[in-house]
């Protein structure tokens, strides 16, 4: 089988707009990809994924090593030669449709103008439009406007769209971050479908759900290829060492790097307790090699890092006070169609509970957190927050009041593109009139492993970093009664997600109040009060407990 990628020893390095400090994103990182292949590359936030998707699309220019996309070698092309090579044979999307579509093309204009972009011929694009929409089963969107579909349909049409060129390679950027677990199925099964034309698929994700059904795994860590694994939740393994105790064996897939090198997967480092040296011992007889701690090893000093507990909500300063207030809420949208998202809603929220809205994409959880924070209005009904009858203000107060009352992290997590970290942090002092709390920002920022990043422009940062970055705006703005979080955890590894997770939830211990919306099931933990949306409302109001949290994972890995 014919290599569609080969990238080999590549380095990619960084410098700072006006210092010009140096950050390596890539150090020497090597991976092969057959045509035909789903292939998952996973790592922590900020490892090198999204990066070593732009060197490969072309983007960008690596700072040294060599990439070939089908054959052709582009690591020395300059960036018009590039662009043209990409318009033809690469495919790109991420997880934000807004990214991947035009809102005001209909679904085939779209990926007509794909076609055309990527000099089809006009007798060509027709039936390959046919072909697409019928191998992924999207035919009924043929002539929906791309800013009517739900999360799901679009990254649907976003893999029709980067697929219909017949690319050598698919370049995909956590596409099942917003997903349910229905929704990524979904996606996934459409992604091998497409592959069967000889296109390779590789996917930056923290998804365990799909890294569990990808051909490959590999694991990036610190810009190199660590370890290697054919359909295994590899990233899951590589976090949790008790559960590869009570299996009573460790079994991995290193790589040899192309300058001979081999990183040894973290779990192996854990298990063995090493700090700085080790003995490799190898049987000429049998073959086998052994790897052993040294006897000096535990001469090195070396901060371990400590596993991030669960912490539970205790629930014990929630107030009799009621926050949060629907009265038969309905809320719709009009254009073509009337859609219906809510109807005749009846929900209280109490000052100090820790709000989680499950439910999968498309079912109104965005529109929740719209209403509350007086961005979208009810259709019918009354909403009152914090004493405020917000479907009486006018945008003036509406804003004033979010302003006062309201922190909200959404989806989209814009950032100033010509502030540092620290000076779009700090947006949320000054927007409250208030002295920028340098010494909160760094602790919440190390809490999140973003320190070194406090100089650097968003431009410069990966997807997780960024939302990292906005997190913490939300999060130390002075003033606030109610923070609202849509999808906080979306572009995050487990590790920080269970941080943000413990953040919140000691947030949450002091008094104040916190809504999360999420499609992750595994975020619930015992304490949190739990609405679930669907079919226009809320089915199931329930506070978790430890064996309905174990459920709910369950539900989200074998659904």
């Amino acid at each position: 089988m014919s290599l569609a990628v080969e990238v080999e020893n590549v380095v990619k390095i960084y410098r700072h707009k006006f210092d010009g400090s140096k950050i390596s994103a890539l150090q020497g990182c090597d991976l092969l990809v057959s045509e035909g292949k789903v292939i998952a590359v996973i790592g922590p936030s900020g490892a090198g994924k999204s990066t070593l998707l732009r060197l490969i699309a072309g983007i960008e220019q690596p700072s040294s090593g060599k990439i070939t996309i089908g054959g052709i070698s582009i690591q020395d092309w300059d960036a018009t030669r590039r662009r043209e090579f990409r318009r033809k044979f690469v495919g790109t999307f991420s997880q934000h449709a807004r990214d991947n579509l035009d809102p005001d093309m209909k679904v085939h204009e779209a990926i007509e103008w794909e076609l055309i972009n990527a000099d089809w011929k006009p007798e060509e694009i027709g039936p390959r439009l046919d072909r697409v929409l019928e191998k992924l089963n999207i035919d009924r969107l043929r002539n929906a406007f791309c800013k009517s579909l739900s999360a799901g349909e679009a990254m649907r049409v976003s893999l029709a769209k980067a697929i219909a060129k017949k690319p050598f390679v698919v370049l995909a950027d956590e596409p099942s971050g917003q997903l349910d677990t229905d929704n990524m199925n979904l996606l996934f099964k459409l992604m091998k479908e497409a592959s069967k034309e000889g296109t390779a698929i590789i996917v930056a994700t923290h998804d365990t759900r799909f890294q569990a059904l990808a051909d490959r795994s590999v694991m990036i860590l610190d810009g190199k290829l660590a370890s290697e694994e054919e359909s295994i939740d590899l990233l899951q393994q590589h976090l949790d060492l008790d559960k590869l105790r009570q299996q009573g064996e460790l079994s991995r897939t290193v790589i040899l790097d192309s300058t001979k090198h081999i990183r040894l997967p973290t779990p192996v480092i854990h298990a063995l307790e090493l700090r700085r040296k080790a003995k490799i011992v190898v049987d000429f007889c049998t073959g086998e090699v052994q790897l052993r701690k040294h006897p000096e090893d535990d001469q090195f000093v070396v901060e371990m890092q400590s596993k991030e507990p669960e912490l539970p909500f205790s629930r014990k300063n929630i107030d009799t006070e009621i926050l949060v207030n629907f009265k038969g809420v309905s809320k719709s949208y009009y254009g073509k169609n009337k859609v219906d998202v809510l109807e005749n809603l009846d929900l209280e929220i109490r000052k100090g509970e820790f709000v989680v809205l499950l439910g999968p994409s498309g079912v109104g959880k965005t529109t929740l957190i719209g209403m509350i924070s007086g961005i979208e209005q009810p259709t019918e009904g009354s909403l009152t927050v914090g004493g405020n009858r917000l479907e009486r203000m006018s945008i003036g107060k509406l804003s004033k009041f979010r302003k006062n009352y309201i922190s909200l992290l959404s989806q989209n997590y814009i950032l100033h593109p010509y502030l540092t970290v620290e000076e779009n942090i700090g947006l949320s002092y000054k927007m409250m009139n208030q002295k920028v709390d340098i010494h909160q920002i760094q602790e919440v920022l190390s809490k999140l492993q973003m320190t070194r990043y406090t100089n650097v422009y968003p431009g410069e940062l990966s997807g997780g970093q960024r939302q990292r970055v906005a997190f913490t705006s939300a999060y130390v703005k002075p003033q606030y009664d109610l923070l609202l979080l849509d999808e906080p955890t979306a572009n995050l590894d487990s590790i920080l997600a269970k941080k943000v997770m413990n953040m919140l939830t000691e947030l949450a211990e002091t008094g104040k109040t916190v809504l999360l919306a999420t499609h992750d099931l595994t975020m619930v933990r015992p304490g949190y009060r739990v609405l679930r949306v669907k079919d226009k409302g809320i089915y199931e109001d329930v506070v978790a407990t430890e064996d309905y949290c174990e459920a709910l994972r369950n539900e989200y890995f074998h659904h």
